[in-house]
């Protein structure tokens, strides 16, 4: 039988809606999370069983009991409609213990267990889901992972998204804003809860049996618990690309193999690609030197730089100028106006590679050991 996940979200919208500020040491019951980030918003539908809808006007408030709403920006104000009639608040929330919908006038919609505000920022109208930690959760593993379904390989997603959110519950809150998170990849992706309710369960089941469990660093504290989608068979240092994190090495990781992302190739077209080389070296496009090079380059195993006649530039570089899977490539010379990448893994390469953590968890892993695999360097503790 599913189990909706309350505790907590209700004392926490009173510290919410009272201003009251947390240290930011501290981890909340419940998370402000703002749904349909980079989406602009005109308006939004609300549906679930009878739920209580607080309405914020002049310093007053008044509730209302209700299982079908309407909400828009109304003169930036907060507009609401009750029996075919549109109100104005200053912001409303949505408090149910079961499980509401919402969706946007896009079609775009969401399912959630915990609460709902909506106010304006910045002429903006927001609205932000409260949310238990684990209920938070459930819907990162869902979307992080989408088709890569094993239990072990969920448990070890809901540790590595419990890790994140611990160090960074208040990422967009320290900076002035009305929530602590987004729903999109600027935080961790969440869309909400599946409609499946055997996939639901056992997604619960994932977060629950690994509640209040994260990866540490030798010290106690919260690594970045980076990871992505493969990593071609070798992860690599998180120097590499971000600044050095000393829990997140390079591990030879054959468990990436023979997966459906470990390969991939890219047509680029051959000036464009000789330019790039041209202007990061600082070499004429005519040099042979630079042709012969730039024509020919290998990369048996991950490197970090591409370098010549002494000088270095950064492979993270070439992914994000090219729109490549990942920083690990080969050049073939193709005959005419277009070379050939050939690279392999998909992402950033550092820490989990989520199909290999799969291709483990089918071999029969579990998740403590999926996590100590693509993590040697950290352990999982009890926070």
């Amino acid at each position: 039988m599913l189990r909706i996940i309350y505790k907590g979200v209700f004392s926490f919208l009173c510290f919410f809606l009272l201003g009251t500020e947390l240290r930011s040491q501290e981890v909340p019951d419940a998370l402000r999370v703002q749904m349909f980030s980079g989406q602009f918003s005109k308006g939004f539908n609300i549906r679930g069983a009878k739920f209580k809808v607080i309405v914020f006007k002049n310093h007053k408030s008044d509730t209302i009991l209700n299982s079908d709403l309407s909400v828009k920006g109304l003169g930036k104000r907060v507009g609401y409609k009750i029996n075919e009639n549109w109100e104005r608040a200053d912001s409303l929330v949505i408090v149910s213990k079961s499980i509401i919908e919402i969706k946007n006038l896009n079609g775009t919609a969401r399912r959630i267990s915990g609460s709902l505000v909506f106010k304006y920022h910045n002429a903006y109208l927001l609205s932000i889901a409260v949310l238990p930690i684990d209920s938070y959760l459930i819907g990162v593993v869902d979307a992080e992972l989408g088709r890569l379904d094993h239990p072990e390989l969920w448990k070890a997603q809901a540790v590595l998204a419990r890790t994140w959110i611990y160090k960074n519950h208040n990422k967009f809150s320290k900076d002035g804003f009305p929530y602590g998170v987004t729903d999109d990849v600027r935080s961790q992706a969440f869309h909400g809860w599946p409609q499946n309710s055997n996939r639901l369960n056992r997604l619960l089941e994932a977060v629950s049996s690994t509640s209040n469990v994260i990866l540490a660093d030798i010290n106690g504290n919260p690594i970045d618990a980076l990871f992505h989608a493969n990593s071609g068979g070798q992860t690599m240092p998180c120097g590499w690309y971000f600044n050095s994190r000393p829990s997140l090495i390079s591990v030879l990781d054959t468990f990436s193999l023979k997966c459906p992302q470990t390969y991939w190739k890219k047509t680029v077209n051959k000036d464009k690609w000789l330019k790039f080389i041209s202007d990061s070296f600082g070499v004429s496009m005519q040099d042979p030197d630079l042709n012969k090079f730039a024509l020919s380059f290998k990369q048996p195993s991950r490197v970090q730089f591409m370098e010549f006649q002494g000088k270095k530039k950064r492979l993270r570089s070439f992914r994000e100028f090219f729109s490549l899977r990942s920083t690990w490539f080969s050049v073939e010379n193709n005959e005419g106006d277009f070379i050939t990448l050939s690279g392999r893994g998909y992402g950033h390469g550092i820490g989990m590679s989520q199909e290999g953590g799969l291709r483990m968890a089918n071999f029969g892993y579990s998740a403590d050991e999926i996590l100590s695999f693509y993590y040697p360097k950290s352990k999982a503790i009890k926070f």
